[in-house]
Parts: structure tokens; sequence; C-alpha cells
């Protein structure tokens, strides 16, 4: 009985693991995206309320999810910054979502000037953002095609992505980094 569990626990490991890396690179838009960013609206670090459709709408976007209160986050904010620094003027638009949970506008905001962050920075108080997207975990890391179409999804950046999407060829598809121990899962 106990290696009927064992293998059932490893065939449910492995058709999310097969989930995860279908979703990849599938260039797919979910039907209804535009209506389902309708309304979701993040606050930028001045507490002034902007449309998330309006952030990400017309331009390839790296939108990043993530906590002050996440080991992983807080190991990759520099490579968020070096995502905006390198890509920015490209034509990429670079996103740092926080998730708002745990979290407060003044501690992100913060947390920004105390690591010198210059990407733009929203907080999503009500969750819209998180929910639209589907984020379970930080970090989430999703490339968007200038059409709002999920391009690929991870938790870590992944340059090589960011440099086929803005220069039109398909993403590589690649597994997925492992969710290190005292990643920010929600």
């Amino acid at each position: 009985m106990s290696q009927l569990r064992g293998l059932a626990t490893i065939l449910v490991g492995c058709l999310a693991i097969a989930g995860t890396v279908q979703a990849q690179g599938s260039g797919t838009k979910a039907a209804g995206a535009e209506t389902q960013l309708a309304g979701v609206q993040v606050q930028n670090l001045n507490g002034q309320t902007q449309g998330l459709a309006e952030l990400v709408h017309g331009k390839p976007t790296l939108l990043i999810f993530w906590a002050t209160w996440c080991p992983s986050c807080r190991e990759l904010t520099p490579r968020f910054q070096e995502a905006f620094d390198r890509f920015g003027s490209k034509g990429l638009n670079v996103i740092a979502v926080n998730i708002g949970v745990k979290d407060t506008l003044a501690t992100v905001k913060q947390y920004a000037a105390d690591k010198k962050l210059s990407l733009p920075i929203f907080f999503d108080a009500a969750h819209g953002a998180t929910n639209a997207y589907k984020v379970a975990a930080t970090p989430g890391v999703l490339l968007l095609d200038p059409s709002g179409a999920v391009v690929s999804r991870a938790n870590t950046i992944d340059f090589a992505a960011i440099e086929a999407l803005l220069a039109g060829k398909p993403i590589p598809a690649s597994q997925p980094a492992p969710m290190r121990r005292g990643s920010g899962s929600m």
C-alpha cells in the first residue's frame, strides 16, 4: 500500500512539472486576458493607483511578483534591477509588483530606498494582480508579449528568455528552477 502511495505522489509531481514546462514558451493567451485585468489596480510607491492593464499593454513586459520578507526575492533583488538596467532602454517594460501579503506600502518603499532600486515598483494591496496572474509563490516572474500573453513563467530572471522575446524569437523552454526552501509561498 505504501508503494502505491509513493507511486501516486511521484505521478502527481511529474504532472505538475509537465504542466509548468508546457506553460513556458507556449505563447498562448488565456481567453479573456484583457477582461481579467480590467479593474485590477496597483499602487505606485507614492500611493497613486494605476490600472495594471495600462501598465502592461502594448510592450513586452517582465512582470515580477515579490515580497520583502521572501528570502528568494531578497536574493534576486539585484537581478530585478539588472533586468531593468539592461533591457529597459531596449523596449522591455520591467515592473515589480509586491504581492501585498505581510508587507505595507511603507515597508516596500523603505526596502526600495534601502536597496537603491530605480525600476518601477507597485504594491498589490487588494491582491488583484496576484490573483489575475495566478501567482501562488514568490518570486513569480512572468514574461508577457506585447499583446499581454504570458509566454514564460518562472521563479527567477531568465535573461536568455528576455533576449528572445525582444528579438521576436520563440522563448527557449527550460526546466523551472526548483523552489528553494524558505521561498515565499503564500
